[in-house]
């Protein structure tokens, strides 16, 4: 996994390169989940040697995109079911305020971003840009939030924004079959007419459209979860 990695050899910040490094490495899929993170062959592989490696770890450990145990060292998160109900449930919890506060939109200017965002997944759609997709959701679901302009329910999202975004991965690629792009992207566009007529009703009917989480059944630990993560699987693993 660790074959072909750019070295990283200037020194003003090693270890905030080698965050960057390995957190793409995780986001792009080549770390797999699980998959051990072993010092001597990842810092060889970057060109790092341990302390700024193991900084750059904790850092990661911090956005919940590694786990740090004592005597096994450092892995990339798992994600398990309890972990996606508190991931899912806390965004959408964050999207409803933002709309709550935010809609109907007082001051026009505050659509820019969410415009821009529902215009540039649309464009995406059609080009056939696979790739872009979770970069597109991110930057439509952070411009719906922003709405409001309240600065800390913003930080909040942000700072949830990477492990929402291995959520993204999984079930786009649970649902690429179910669901095309311009489909997508149609759906947020519907979502981005009724920010903009004003009707936070239909916004939030939007975002609790059902849209089935098709990754769920996929991630283990169903049986370690509490009762309500598992009432809550229950509910949003739905076919398709």
């Amino acid at each position: 996994m660790t074959q072909g990695l750019p070295r990283i050899s200037d020194t003003p910040s090693l270890a905030q390169r080698a965050t960057t490094e390995i957190r793409a490495m995780i986001l792009n899929g080549g770390l797999a989940p699980g998959e051990r993170l072993v010092e001597t062959s990842l810092g060889a592989a970057l060109g790092v040697s341990r302390p700024p490696l193991r900084e750059a770890l904790r850092a990661l450990a911090g956005e919940g995109l590694v786990r740090l145990e004592p005597r096994l060292g450092a892995s990339v998160v798992r994600l398990t079911v309890q972990d996606a109900y508190e991931i899912m449930t806390l965004r959408h919890s964050l999207e409803r305020t933002a709309v709550e506060l935010g809609v109907p939109v007082h001051d026009p200017w505050r659509l820019t971003g969410l415009r821009a965002a529902t215009a540039t997944m649309t464009a995406n759609a059609e080009a056939g840009a696979e790739d872009l997709a979770i970069d597109d959701s991110l930057r439509f679901h952070l411009a719906l939030v922003e709405l409001p302009g309240h600065r800390r329910l913003a930080d909040a999202y942000r700072a949830l924004q990477l492990q929402l975004r291995l959520c993204m991965a999984l079930n786009r690629g649970a649902r690429a079959h179910a669901e095309s792009l311009t489909a997508r992207a149609a759906r947020h566009a519907r979502l981005f007419a009724h920010v903009e007529a004003g009707d936070r009703d239909a916004v939030l009917a939007g975002l609790d459209d059902g849209t089935p989480l098709s990754f769920l059944p996929l991630l283990p630990g169903a049986d370690e979860a509490d009762d309500a993560a598992r009432a809550w699987l229950r509910h949003r693993s739905g076919s398709g």
